[in-house]
């Protein structure tokens, strides 16, 4: 009987073990997965600021050349 327990006992945490690195390995996954989102997403806004950046430069150009063209001078 003794050597059944202890058999059961080896089977057992040999399941737990398995069932902890397989929760380990998810959780991996997961935050890897979350952290790739993470960097996407603030590539998305570091190129919308490049956009809106260039488009406030070439709005401040069209200003600038208006008022040149009306014989102000920028100093």
């Amino acid at each position: 009987m003794e050597n059944k327990t202890g058999k059961y006992f080896k089977y057992a945490i040999g399941e737990i073990i398995l069932v902890v690195t397989g929760i380990l390995i998810a959780v991996s996954i997961n935050n890897w997965s979350e952290s790739n989102k993470q960097k996407q997403e603030l590539n998305n806004i570091y190129t919308n600021v490049l956009e809106d950046l260039n488009a406030d430069i070439s709005h401040v150009d069209a200003i600038i050349k208006g008022y040149m063209s009306r014989g102000f001078t920028i100093s």
